[in-house]
């Protein structure tokens, strides 16, 4: 289990919704990832593959080069434009899989690296005070 022990009160005026088309992927499907916030803020989007090998098992995909404007006003569908795509990508694993997308929302802009080990990505969240950030985490399920 997580726990956030991060410093200070959350501020429940300083909330956001995150909301998937569906619960269950097939491999290559693609994923619109929807947003309704209470205020201002600026989000960013990753996505934790629980089965990577390596480092790096935490992956930003929002923003990135092709959709850089995170800044929220009260709602958004990602990817905000046609440019791009999000591809759900069955992992290196058997049966069922699960991954998370882990969204962070803050008062303010604050740099995140693209890739991050789960370690670090939950001590970088620790940084940001609770009252300047909102930290949503929500599961999808994979099948081939």
């Amino acid at each position: 289990a997580y726990v956030d022990a991060g410093l200070g009160k959350s501020d429940p005026g300083f909330d956001l919704t995150v909301r998937l088309p569906k619960k269950v992927f097939e491999d290559r499907d693609r994923m619109t990832i929807k947003l309704n916030t209470t205020t201002a803020m600026y989000v960013n989007i990753f996505n934790w593959n629980p089965y990577e090998k390596t480092d790096e098992q935490v992956q930003k995909i929002f923003p990135n080069r092709l959709d850089n404007n995170n800044r929220i006003d009260t709602t958004a569908v990602i990817p905000t434009n046609s440019t791009y795509s999000i591809v759900v990508r069955y992992p290196d694993t058997k049966g069922d899989a699960f991954e998370y997308l882990h969204v962070v929302a803050t008062r303010q802009s604050v740099a995140f690296l693209e890739a991050y080990s789960l370690h670090e990505f939950r001590n970088k969240i620790l940084e940001i005070p609770r009252s300047q950030r909102r930290y949503v985490r929500t599961p999808f399920r994979i099948i081939r």
